[in-house]
């Protein structure tokens, strides 16, 4: 080590004599560059076993840069060379879950086959790491078991429960390949290891896949998952029990449980009834009705926008709050429209009456398709552009032919571009724009226009309300000579009529706003999740190229980004 340069770690005094060895430059994440000096300085200390038995390659297959471990590995690395615990490198890397690096050792020599001192192969590795991505790789492209056992009987999904990695336990739960059910040596089932550490969403995945049955199941120290429950000192613990206490009763142990349906359904119904409830109560009010229904109005409102995605329960339901104040909005309106304002205005003005019916039907066909018709559901990887492979797989994302994050640890695809996954959804679409708690439902490729025209035409709808409203009570305050009389009346008189007008105006004001961003995007070839980054390029869309786009999306037609239209005009 005599004339090696002298690297320090970070934490080291600047007098400090002492050169840095390959694992501590590991360990402090030293650059490549300076890795490389450090390497070929210390050569004899390439395989060297520091803490546990761990060699330079295993700390590199635990940093899981590829790059790195091309190094140590081309400057004499044992790729199989165990630690203390029987772990190669290769069970690192799989831990680590950069399939890139799990390839980097496989091509030069690692033993996939190689089980560690617990006997757990690599499959166990990626399960503790909760690398879904390695998961795959190891049994689509080396055909390891997904329900592998170790020594203890373990499963790689007794793993990912007890460590809490969700899209690790739906991803084995997926297609049958782990059984729920599965006891290790001591009678636990993946639930008794989601049990101990408190997971409220693993345990409630699990129940849904394997029925209420195995919360009743005894290991062999005669403990259920009730009694783990019971015994944990924490708030999931306790949370958990209280849940679990009801399902634990039911008779047919294959029965999942049921989602929170009944704190789903008066979600939906909080905007509606309550806005009823503030309507009579104004009423009750008499003289100071429209002040009444105009405070709880806004308290309303101020609720409905403070509330989250997702229900407060472990089953992460969608919250319906807000589709349900959009359909509120429109049921209120429309019963007041037919009950105040249409006898009024009827025999005065028919006409407008008429049109008026009319795009009220074609918005509501319109907003019904937006609820059940599938936005533009993707369930193929892009295309791999070789005639012996139609499409790319999680082998070309380990041969660096895409990045890691492209990989949709979900639908299990890589997805073409332009294509997102929405969470809520639990789908990917192409030309993902967002997802639109209003519709309780993704705005993508398939709906994305009419989505638009939805909002222009909705847009119309409130404008003429608003119209008719206002018509309605000039009409029925006549005597009312000036402006400020008039809007002291109607305030305190009519205050059903008077919310409901400044409510369609916020949401005119609301939609023009959405639609103007919309807009903005189209014209550019974007949508709101698509922004394709890492690029230069030398054609700037024109305002003739954004009219274009607009023009092709309100057609039906793909639109252009500034990307596409250089590539295209080199060609």
């Amino acid at each position: 080590m005599d004339g090696a340069p002298r690297m320090f770690a970070p934490f080291a005094e600047k007098h400090c004599e002492k050169t840095v060895s390959i694992c501590d430059a590991l360990q402090v994440f030293f650059s490549f560059e300076q890795l490389k000096e450090v390497v070929r300085s210390n050569l004899s200390a390439i395989n060297k076993k520091e803490f546990h038995g761990n060699t330079p390659l295993h700390k590199s297959s635990l940093r899981g840069d590829p790059k790195i471990t091309e190094l140590l590995l081309s400057h004499g690395a044992s790729v199989n060379e165990p630690n203390d615990y029987g772990e190669t490198p290769f069970h690192f890397a799989c831990k680590q879950g950069n399939v890139a690096n799990i390839y980097t050792l496989l091509k030069n020599g690692a033993d996939k086959t190689w089980r560690d001192a617990l006997g757990r192969s690599g499959m166990h590795h990626a399960a503790i790491g909760g690398s879904v991505l390695a998961m795959h790789y190891l049994a689509h492209v080396l055909g390891l078991q997904y329900d592998d056992v170790d020594f203890g009987g373990v499963t790689p999904l007794h793993l990912a429960c007890a460590q809490g990695f969700q899209d690790a336990v739906k991803y084995l739960l997926r297609k049958e390949r782990c059984d729920v059910r599965s006891k290790d040596m001591n009678g636990n089932l993946p639930i008794h290891f989601a049990c101990t550490t408190g997971l409220t969403e693993t345990v409630w995945t699990l129940l849904e896949k394997g029925g209420c049955g195995m919360l009743n199941v005894e290991n062999q120290k005669g403990q259920t998952p009730m009694t783990v429950l019971k015994e944990g000192g924490t708030r999931a613990h306790r949370y958990l029990h209280t849940e679990m206490q009801n399902w634990a009763k039911i008779v047919d142990p294959n029965k999942a449980p049921t989602g929170p349906l009944l704190s789903w359904i008066v979600m939906l119904l909080v905007p509606t009834v309550s806005f009823i409830n503030i309507v009579f109560t104004g009423y009750l009010f008499k003289g100071l009705g429209g002040l009444v229904i105009s405070v709880l109005t806004v308290c309303l409102c101020f609720y409905v926008m403070g509330q989250g995605h997702r229900l407060p329960h472990m089953s992460r339901w969608s919250n319906p709050l807000f589709f349900g104040a959009f359909a509120a909005g429109i049921v209120h309106t429309g019963i007041l429209y037919t009950v105040k304002i249409l006898p009024v205005l009827w025999s005065l003005y028919p006409n407008l009456v008429i049109i008026s019916f009319s795009l009220a039907i074609v918005m509501l066909s319109m907003y019904v398709k937006l609820l059940l018709g599938d936005p533009g559901t993707c369930q193929v990887s892009r295309n791999s552009n070789n005639h012996l492979e139609e499409y790319m797989n999680i082998e070309h994302l380990a041969k660096g032919l895409c990045r890691p994050e492209e990989f949709c640890v979900y639908c299990e695809i890589i997805p073409p571009e332009r294509v997102k996954h929405c969470k809520i959804c639990e789908r990917c679409f192409y030309d993902h724009d967002h997802h639109c708690l209003f519709l309780l439902n993704c705005v993508a490729r398939n709906n994305h226009r009419l989505f638009v025209l939805f909002l222009l035409l909705t847009s119309v709808m409130h404008a003429l309300f608003a119209v008719q409203a206002s018509m309605y009570l000039y009409m029925l305050y006549p005597a009312e000579t000036t402006w400020t009389k008039f809007a002291i009346t109607i305030f305190f008189r009519e205050g059903w009529v008077n919310m409901l007008i400044i409510l369609n105006l916020l949401s005119i004001f609301w939609e023009v706003m959405v639609v103007m961003a919309q807009f903005l995007m189209i014209s550019r070839g974007l949508t709101t999740t698509y922004h394709p980054t890492g690029w230069s390029v030398r054609y700037k869309l024109t305002t003739k190229d954004k009219l274009n786009n607009i023009c092709n999306f309100l057609r039906g037609k793909r639109t252009f980004t500034a990307r596409d239209l250089y590539h295209a005009s080199t060609v």
